[in-house]
Parts: structure tokens; C-alpha cells; sequence
């Protein structure tokens, strides 16, 4: 749900998922080579029939070499949102939103969608988030070790109010 807050000329919005306190700001989880050839074997079937993607933090190093990003898709990460992470306790980097909102056509697909969303909508139902105006990723560092991994993430809206969020994910051979 989304709140203005108006105290004379001063609008401030936030977020607030249904039920929610308002802590939850953002979700994080990785976009892998795993997850996109499983996106490109359901799109094409009816929602709410797609077998689950199994061990959806689990990247392989190959996978490392090829192409992962950590994703975060930051709800109320309008124009002016930051969205930054820090692996394994080492110094923030800066993520890339996905789309740069600057007027271009839309980037459309699996390297683009919500993973939470789309694993979400494939096996439940529901629409198909393959694109997201409000949504980061960052590269996965390709010599990360086998073993278990944190990434945290701290998004900064346009009003300064910084969330943070911490993903556990695990390397394989």
C-alpha cells in the first residue's frame, strides 16, 4: 500500500505491504543462468503451473563465470533511489537499476524480471513481473568461493531513509 504523507507543502511516501509494519522495504534474491533457462522453459505455460526452481540461492561457480546478479527489487525505489551491497562484509558497491528511466522502451525478460515475483507468478498465479521499474542488480564477484555467502543491501530512497536487508546465498562447484 502506498502512503502520502502531507504535512503542508512536505510530500513524503512510503510502502507498506499488506499486513505489513512498514519495515519491509525491498526483496532480494539472484538472477542465475539456473533461473533463466527455468524463466524460458514456463513462460510460455499458464501461470500457476511451473514446477518449483529449486535452490533458488544456489549459484555455481560456472554461473559466476558466466553471468549472476544479485537482485533487489526496492518498492518505493523511484527516480533518485539508491540501492547498494556489500558482499561478505567487504565495502559497498553501487547497483544498477535495470531500467535507467530515462524515457527508453522498457527492457523486457528474464535478465530483467523479479525472481521472487516470477517464481512467485509461474508456480501460483498471478500477473508476470518481467520487468520492473523499481529494480537493481549487481554482479556477482566470479571468484567468490564455494560455500556460504551474505550480501547487505541497504537501498536509500529520494527522501534519505536508508532499509537494509540481508541475503544468504550459497556458492556450489
Amino acid at each position: 500500500m502506498l502512503t502520502l504523507d502531507i504535512k503542508n507543502m512536505l510530500v513524503t511516501e512510503r510502502f507498506t505491504t499488506r499486513g505489513g509494519d512498514g519495515s519491509d522495504q525491498m526483496v532480494l534474491s539472484l538472477n542465475t543462468s539456473k533461473y533463466r533457462a527455468w524463466y524460458a522453459e514456463n513462460i510460455t505455460k499458464p501461470r500457476s503451473s511451473a514446477d518449483e526452481l529449486e535452490n533458488p540461492l544456489e549459484v555455481s561457480r560456472d554461473e559466476l563465470a558466466e553471468q549472476a546478479w544479485l537482485t533487489t527489487n526496492f518498492w518505493m525505489g523511484s527516480t533518485g533511489s539508491t540501492v547498494e551491497a556489500a558482499i561478505d562484509g567487504g565495502g559497498p558497491v553501487v547497483a544498477s537499476r535495470t531500467q535507467q528511466l530515462r524515457g527508453e522502451d522498457p527492457l523486457i525478460g528474464a535478465e530483467y524480471s523479479d525472481p521472487v515475483a516470477i517464481m512467485e507468478q509461474f508456480v501460483h498465479g498471478g500477473g508476470l513481473a518481467d520487468r520492473s521499474m523499481h529494480l537493481w542488480r549487481l554482479a556477482l564477484p566470479a571468484d567468490l568461493e564455494v560455500g556460504e555467502h551474505t550480501a547487505k543491501v541497504t537501498s536509500t530512497d529520494v527522501h534519505g531513509r536508508k532499509f537494509t536487508e540481508t541475503l544468504v546465498f550459497e556458492v556450489t562447484k
